[in-house]
């Protein structure tokens, strides 16, 4: 073990945290659009 991190390394760190998160929200939004979609195609159809 190591006292301490270089800039570098928490630079990097940041940004793979970053990544995996925006990534993470990104799948979620396209996971949930794609529920949404697949719940309001049958409704509208029966509706119509």
């Amino acid at each position: 073990m190591r006292d301490g991190y270089s800039p570098t390394e928490i630079i990097l760190a940041a940004a793979i945290l970053t990544s995996l998160s925006i990534g993470g929200i990104a799948s979620v939004i396209v996971a949930i659009t794609g529920l949404v979609k697949t719940l309001v195609r049958p409704t509208s159809e029966k509706t119509k």
